[in-house]
């Protein structure tokens, strides 16, 4: 019984947090507009939350930072096949598309949100760019791997070489790397995607740490309800031991078939242990969302009627009501 998969905590909900103006973008590489450099007086100090002081580990900058600026929602899943690379990039060119500066960034050595963007020739590194693995390795910035989408968006490159990242950082604290790197520019977006890999390991961590959000697609399949389940407790340890701030989202079904009983069933249990956790409407199947990438666009541009076009636009405006004040 599918029932039997799942096991239930009380999660806290979804927080509302400021985001900031608005991103000016010229060709292939991004370049924000930078408001002036973040103050912090010193009796703000006093009214950080105290978890941030007890809980995170060692203290450093970043801890304060994460509950300022950027918001960042990792895109998350243990389970591959659910639409995670779909997800982020649909939602990036909404609020792209509503005047919103937006960042996404490729963690997934499978590079397919880099291919969908900018194509094959960064997707397998026959562009001399510097990538997401660069940067987590400190050789660049963060600033010198990000281009600018055709649809408003800027992307953090991808890389193969991503494969393996636990033998790649050898340090005391792998898992706090990319919420480190995000540092710097914190103040040119307003909202970072991370497209986050399938599996548990330390990419999967390190987007989990650097995360104030997790949103969660799950197709309706009985594996996938399994790892959802494996997910769950995944987000529970990555609070106690690095990021106590971080919450879930949402939970958003794709892959969605009306006409299948089977997918009807789990998407009734989905509604009956998650409740308002769940976003409407689910994104329904469609040939569309795999012909699009070939076009270097999401769904949105290149039919933009379609249902899953329209499905997405409506989850991209849900969940910036549950990000932003």
């Amino acid at each position: 019984m599918i029932d039997t998969l799942f096991w239930l905590c009380s999660f806290p909900p979804a927080g509302t947090y400021e985001a900031r103006d608005y991103l000016k973008g010229d060709g292939r590489t991004a370049h924000p507009l930078r408001p002036p450099p973040l103050f912090i007086p010193t009796f703000f100090l006093s009214d950080i939350p105290a978890f941030v002081f007890s809980n995170v580990a060692p203290f450093s900058l970043s801890a304060i930072l994460l509950f300022m600026g950027m918001r960042v929602i990792a895109v998350a899943n243990q389970k591959g096949g659910v639409g995670k690379t779909t997800t982020v990039l649909s939602l990036a060119a909404a609020w792209a598309g509503m005047g919103h500066r937006v960042l996404a960034i490729d963690l997934d050595p499978q590079t397919s949100l880099t291919a969908a963007t900018l194509g094959e020739s960064y997707a397998t590194g026959r562009e001399s760019t510097p990538t997401v693995f660069d940067v987590l390795q400190d050789v660049v910035p963060l600033q010198s791997c990000l281009r600018f989408a055709s649809e408003g968006f800027s992307v953090a490159c991808g890389s193969y070489n991503l494969v393996g990242a636990e033998k790649l950082f050898g340090d005391d604290r792998p898992e706090t790397r990319l919420r480190t790197v995000l540092d710097p520019v914190r103040s040119d977006f307003e909202y970072a995607l991370i497209d986050c890999p399938p599996g548990l390991g330390t990419l999967m961590l390190n987007a989990l740490t650097a995360a104030n959000h997790v949103l969660i697609p799950v197709a309706p399949r009985y594996f996938d309800m399994r790892g959802l389940a494996f997910l769950l407790d995944t987000i529970d340890r990555v609070r106690d031991a690095f990021n106590p701030g971080l919450q879930i989202l949402g939970i958003l079904p794709t892959i969605v078939r009306r006409r299948s009983r089977h997918k009807r069933q789990v998407l009734s249990i989905l509604a009956d242990r998650f409740g308002d956790l769940i976003l409407d409407p689910p994104i329904p199947e469609t040939v569309r969302f795999w012909e699009a990438p070939s076009s270097l666009a999401s769904i949105l541009a290149y039919e933009p009627d379609s249902l899953g076009s329209r499905a997405y636009r409506q989850v991209a405006k849900e969940v910036l009501e549950r990000v932003s004040p």
